[in-house]
């Protein structure tokens, strides 16, 4: 059987493990609600580099499109000077050069 002191020291025992707890789990909360804030402007940064991603990407396409318009220009352009250097070859009957 136990006695009130035997009682009064397990409370004590009791008690402080209880305080020690509220003590951990204070702390805990502090670091969960700093963790908090820590994801909002984790999130924000995100909106905000998806929102520069999709203007880098329209951009790409941009320059995508200008380049193929440039080398269908070109291509074009250099077949026109190949039929003109033919025409020009065989109109002086002069040999085309041998290709590199």
């Amino acid at each position: 059987m136990l006695t009130k002191q035997d009682l009064g020291q397990i409370k004590k025992i009791v008690d402080g493990s209880v305080k020690s707890i509220k003590t951990d789990v204070s702390g805990l909360k502090g670091d969960i609600s700093g963790l908090k804030k820590d994801v909002g402007g984790l999130k924000t940064d995100v909106s905000g580099l998806k929102k520069d991603m999709s203007q880098v990407k329209k951009d790409v396409k941009k320059i995508d499109k200008k380049f193929d318009e440039l080398f269908d220009f070109i291509d074009k352009d250099h077949m026109n000077l190949v039929k003109r250097v033919v025409r020009i070859e065989t109109h002086l009957n002069i040999q085309p050069l041998a290709d590199f």
